[in-house]
């Protein structure tokens, strides 16, 4: 149990990572998509990260799913309220 506990923490500290870390970059190239000075190429390239980021992010919230993180919880966990998971 204990064990589940330090995984479902662990995710969830990925989670809040994740979660600022794309939008942030889905931030970065709007913008430098309206300003038109980077090359196409380099914003693909960009476009490819995003991706990548978010199926990691897929793969964590099933796998705080796995650890019985209900979704209703996760949410007001990430906007700061205080909730017993009893995992």
């Amino acid at each position: 149990m204990v064990q589940k506990d330090w995984k479902a923490q662990n995710y969830y500290n990925e989670y809040m990572s994740l979660k600022v870390e794309i939008s942030e970059m889905i931030k970065n190239i709007r913008f430098i998509e309206s300003t038109g000075t980077v090359l196409p190429q380099e914003i693909e390239i960009r476009k490819e990260k995003i991706n990548e980021k978010i199926e990691r992010f897929k793969f964590i919230l099933h796998q705080l799913k796995l650890c019985g993180v209900d979704l209703q919880d996760l949410i007001l966990l990430s906007v700061g309220v205080e909730i017993n998971l009893d995992l």
